[in-house]
């Protein structure tokens, strides 16, 4: 063995001293008794090697004759250092050797001073490490199998972390982790400087090739290039900058300016794209970046034109989702027969057709029995022939009915206003008035009739054949006056409540409270009814203005006049029908909305299938142009910085500003550091775009469609959980 292999086993790591070091050691009094100790060891080892004959390993074997040499030595060994461990010449040997193991495995011993590095060697948690490190060293280096190198290495990173704990658990080692600290910052200010300089060249190439980041970037007064150096200022400033992701949302940011300023100069205000540009603008910034990076040209047609079809499908897509989701067409909605709803009695075609025969037998009947010509046979088969005879004589029955119900139709307001006070006026005392008014000014006709025919002093007979005429003049009047009375009364009662839909009748009652949950979910159903009412108003409001009808007009009209009877039933039943049970109610709710929405997504599909498709992409051909050729023009003025401002940018005049102000440089604005994560940032919305123009757009009757789905739809959704009987 050589002399250094023995050295180890005395000193561990004394093989890491340079030989000057150990030579000034050898030379001390304890490194003189060190070589003797030494020297005899290996004097002891050759001469056991000399002597072991062959006969000897009959009496003794080989590894009892070393097991006593090693005792030996461990004796030696614990003579020797009892005798110099004390001395200083072993003390500065050992803190030299845990000198060279620290720089060697812990980097940051290199960031101290030299006195600072000497109180760490001499520290008494950092002396296990020159018993314990060594020998590691020395088996690494004898060692050729990986996965025993693996462990040993293994072994030696967990015995520095154990020493790196306690050195920063030590409180009296505090001023050397500040200075490692220090170091460490200026260190890294001092690559941050440096990759800056490089930074800033890069900018200026990114800028060469895409020329609108040399134009401001609103909010920012300053150009987009000179935002971005400030964000490689702030970027590099963290544990883990990533200019990488800076130089990509900076690039998004400029492509979804320029986006948002398109739409909202070629897209109606309605079409929200907010988020579809923001994700476009960073695909394009990525593409860019990626283009940049090759130190390829940018194909911005190309990836424009992408945009373009995605853009064209996005819209058709997001104007057929209702609130985000797709409509779904529901099945039968009311369930079981409602047979006290006189809504669904109305529209049910089984009981319409066999009302239709049983009111023709009945009208048939009534008419026949009031003009005294009805046979009275109490033969059951005569009466069936009766029966027959009704039925073949229904229509023109009907006709004749017809036209005596035409003829009394002036005088139907008298017999609405006496079957009204019958049924339904309680009071006495008004019962009585509302009786005695319409004879009353019957009878005022009739006298004032009878005055101004009295000076021409007729003839009691011409008198009396006048009088028939007179009578039916006087019912008219009071017809009339029953007529002008209730439309007075309806007008001062909506005055005094508010307006039509203010009265008693189309308020939340407990009815409806108890039927939909709460009195926010009747409220939905009230102001949903009421939109109806008033659509239906609208139209007829529409057909009313026309100078003719077209055969389509009509049947519209019709068909309008029947769904405002329906609704008015509808509303009856909910509100105020006490002989259908509150729990029934939703589902005519239901129903009706649903019928609501699936006409009106049907209207929205028909109208965007129909006209509306091609005008909105008209509008997209115009807006990816548009973009197109201002993402490809390079302007006019490129104030591209020199990159050795480091960082100081000259103020610049904002593209179309009015006056260039002078004075020293302006503050460059940086956005926060946590801005920029791996995630695509929220961009903020482009409310007005420089120098917006907007065009003429005719407004999209879809949207229109659409909105009203979307209520449906919110108004459904409030009310499926949950709904007392559904």
């Amino acid at each position: 063995m050589e002399f250094l292999d023995i050295a180890n086993r005395y000193i561990p790591g004394y093989g890491l001293l340079n030989r000057r070091k150990r030579k000034t050691f050898e030379r001390s009094p304890a490194g003189l008794q060190f070589i003797r100790a030494v020297k005899d060891t290996l004097t002891s080892i050759e001469e056991i090697r000399a002597s072991l004959a062959w006969w000897q390993v009959l009496f003794s074997s080989p590894e009892t004759i070393y097991a006593q040499a090693k005792q030996n030595f461990v004796a030696q060994k614990t003579r020797l250092l009892s005798d110099i461990e004390q001395t200083d010449a072993y003390k500065k040997v050992v803190a030299r050797i845990i000198w060279e193991i620290l720089r060697a495995e812990y980097p940051d011993f290199k960031l101290l001073t030299t006195e600072q590095k000497r109180l760490l060697t001499q520290a008494e948690f950092s002396r296990g490490l020159q018993t314990s490190i060594p020998p590691l060293l020395e088996d690494e280096q004898d060692v050729t199998n990986p996965a025993v190198l693996e462990q040993i290495r293994d072994e030696k990173r967990k015995i520095i972390a154990a020493w790196k704990a306690l050195f920063l658990a030590n409180p009296e080692m505090a001023p050397l982790r500040e200075t490692i600290a220090q170091r460490k910052e200026e260190i890294r200010q001092q690559e941050i400087v440096q990759k800056i300089v490089v930074l800033d060249e890069r900018a200026n190439a990114l800028a060469q090739a895409f020329p609108l980041l040399n134009n401001p970037l609103p909010p920012h007064e300053e150009s987009a290039i000179a935002v971005l150096r400030a964000r490689y200022r702030l970027e590099m400033q963290k544990k883990e900058p990533n200019t990488a992701k800076v130089e990509e949302m900076l690039v998004t940011e400029v492509v979804f300016y320029y986006l948002q300023q398109a739409t909202a100069k070629n897209l109606p205000n309605e079409m929200i794209l907010h988020n579809f540009n923001q994700r476009q603008a960073n695909r394009i910034a990525k593409e860019i970046m990626q283009a940049f990076n090759d130190k390829e040209a940018l194909l911005l047609d190309h990836w424009l034109q992408v945009y373009k079809q995605e853009l064209g499908n996005h819209i058709i897509e997001k104007l057929l989702l209702i609130n985000g989701k797709e409509w779904k067409i529901p099945s039968d909605t009311q369930g079981q027969v409602l047979m006290h709803s006189l809504s669904y009695l109305w529209n049910n075609r089984v009981v319409n057709g066999g009302t239709e025969f049983v009111n023709k037998l009945a009208d048939a009947h009534a008419f026949i029995q009031a003009t005294s010509f009805a046979t009275q046979n109490e033969s059951s088969f005569l009466a069936i022939l009766d029966l027959y005879n009704y039925s073949r004589f229904a229509n023109q029955i009907n006709e004749n009915k017809a036209i005596i119900a035409s003829l009394l139709a002036p005088f139907r307001p008298i017999y609405e206003e006496y079957r009204d006070i019958g049924l339904y006026e309680k009071d006495p005392f008004f019962k009585f008035a509302r009786m005695v008014m319409p004879m009353i000014v019957a009878v005022t006709a009739i006298v004032l009739t009878a005055l101004l025919l009295n000076p021409l002093g007729l003839s009691d007979l011409v008198f009396t054949f006048i009088l028939i005429p007179t009578v039916l003049v006087a019912l008219r009047a009071a017809a009339e006056y029953i007529v002008v009375k209730n439309d007075l009364y309806q007008k001062a009662r909506q005055l005094y409540y508010g307006g039509t839909f203010e009265i008693p009748e189309f308020q939340i009652n407990p009815r409806m409270i108890s039927a939909f949950g709460n009195h926010e979910k009747a409220t939905m159903v009230r102001n949903f009814y009421i939109d109806e009412f008033k659509r239906c108003e609208e139209i007829e409001a529409s057909y009313q203005s026309k100078a003719a009808l077209s055969e389509q007009d009509l049947i519209s009209r019709m068909e309008n006049v029947n769904r405002r009877r329906t609704l008015w039933l509808e509303w009856y039943d909910i509100h105020s029908n006490l002989a259908l049970g509150y729990d029934k109610t939703p589902k005519i709710v239901l129903a009706r909305l649903h019928e609501v929405g699936n006409t009106e997504f049907q209207s929205l599909k028909k109208v965007l299938k129909d006209s509306e498709e091609t005008q909105l992409q008209s509008s997209v051909n115009r807006l990816v142009s548009e973009v197109t050729t201002t993402l490809s023009t390079t302007p006019q003025e490129t104030p591209v910085d020199s990159a050795d401002n480091h960082g100081i940018t000259p103020q610049e005049t904002p593209v179309g500003s009015a006056d260039g102000h002078g004075g020293g440089p302006q503050e460059i604005p940086v956005v926060n550091a946590d801005s920029h994560s791996d995630a695509l940032a929220e961009l903020p919305a482009v409310r007005t775009p420089i120098n917006h123009s907007p065009r003429l757009f005719r407004p999209l009757h879809c949207l229109v469609h659409q909105k009203r789905v979307e209520e449906v739809d919110c108004i459904l959704s409030a009310l499926s959980t949950p709904i007392v009987g559904c």
